[in-house]
């Protein structure tokens, strides 16, 4: 028997530790801007010279639309804020089934709560006291609020972020795209809007969010937009899966207009309450 080099031995157990530990991102980077995008063009005067006042020098909504993302391993207190688990045989949102404290966060609607409730009035830390960097500078604070509150609207209308089937989300449904080995998870976070097209989405959902303006903004709560993105994954994201687990133009087709929505509704919705919370 060949004997296996000790190099080896380590790549192998580094590979499986990322495929053991592979995140459950929203949107990707480019989803993520488009929702940032839309909720900048319908800003109050107001709310934008106060997020131009907290955000540092050169930083804009779309800029920090993924900064959540990139400080989940260094905060692995705030992984759990990106999603909630509401089983997919559910039809309620249960806090203590589907939102419970853990070491890695509870769930993105608490999470939005408390965000909101921050950088609304930079005084109610005390719940978010031990996982802000500086909670004695109020203005980081703030910063730091409206940054999770920018990524978190976008990740609570991606549908899988709010369906879960034991599957993580479906982050453990193997799936090709187009032939391109994947999962369903992936699939909605970032397959359909690259084969639709970076600039073709943007534009369709600027257009979408034009048309839903009114109806998009009446006075829903996180969980009511929670559980209108779970419906989604339930009749839209899970469904009409072959087999063979190989996804392809009528899933495309089906489910394009669908991310164009949530996207539109994610600005229009994350614009409102910054209006609100900035006047």
């Amino acid at each position: 028997m060949k004997k296996i080099s000790r190099k080896s031995v380590w790549a192998l157990a580094l590979l499986l530790s990322c495929m053991n530990a592979a995140p459950v991102f929203g949107w990707g980077v480019e989803g993520h801007r488009i929702v940032a995008r839309t909720a900048q063009r319908n800003l109050s005067a107001k709310a934008r010279q106060e997020i131009l006042r907290l955000l540092q020098r050169g930083e804009t909504l779309e800029s920090v639309a993924s900064w959540a993302d990139t400080i989940r391993n260094s905060r692995p207190e705030t992984k759990n804020w990106h999603f909630v688990d509401i089983p997919v045989s559910a039809n309620a949102y249960d806090p203590a089934r589907d939102c419970p404290r853990t070491p890695f966060g509870d769930c993105i609607i608490n999470a939005l709560t408390e965000s909101r409730a921050i950088l609304a009035d930079a005084g109610r830390l005390e719940s978010f006291r031990n996982v802000l960097a500086n909670p004695q500078e109020s203005r980081q604070a703030r910063a730091e609020a409206l940054k999770f509150l920018v990524h978190f609207i976008g990740d609570l209308h991606q549908p899988l972020h709010c369906a879960d089937d034991h599957d993580r989300g479906g982050n453990d449904v193997l799936v090709t795209f187009f032939g391109v080995s994947t999962n369903l998870h992936k699939v909605w976070d970032t397959n359909i809007i690259a084969r639709a097209g970076l600039n073709q989405t943007a534009n369709r959902v600027l257009t979408v969010a034009s048309a839903q303006e009114t109806g998009v903004l009446a006075q829903e709560t996180f969980v009511d937009w929670a559980l209108e993105s779970h419906q989604l994954a339930v009749d839209h994201a899970y469904k009409n899966i072959p087999a063979n687990k190989r996804l392809g133009q009528s899933y495309f087709s089906a489910n394009r207009p669908v991310v164009d929505g949530q996207l539109a509704k994610a600005g229009l919705r994350l614009a409102r309450i910054l209006n609100e919370v900035l006047r």
